[in-house]
């Protein structure tokens, strides 16, 4: 999602699901996630918006509950280390 964010110049969205969005669990249709309190607050909708546009479908994003879960960002970071 996030190389496809960057593809479609949708920077502010791309921003947000490497530093603010921890994934739990995606699926063909469904993303489970959770974030940090830096989030946009029209993140999901936009997010929503645009899979619909570059898919074709709708696509269900729930809150996971989910703990110990890392951004994008700080894997790489970790990785780095």
């Amino acid at each position: 999602m996030i190389k496809l964010a960057e593809k479609k110049k949708e920077m502010e969205l791309k921003y947000d699901l490497e530093r603010n969005v921890k994934l739990a669990k995606f699926e063909d249709g469904k993303i489970d996630i959770s974030f940090n309190e830096n989030l946009n607050k029209n993140f999901i909708k936009k997010l929503s918006q645009s899979l619909f546009e570059w898919t074709g479908k709708r696509w269900i994003i729930s809150l996971s509950k989910e703990e110990n879960l890392r951004t994008f960002h700080q894997e790489k970071l970790e990785k780095k280390e």
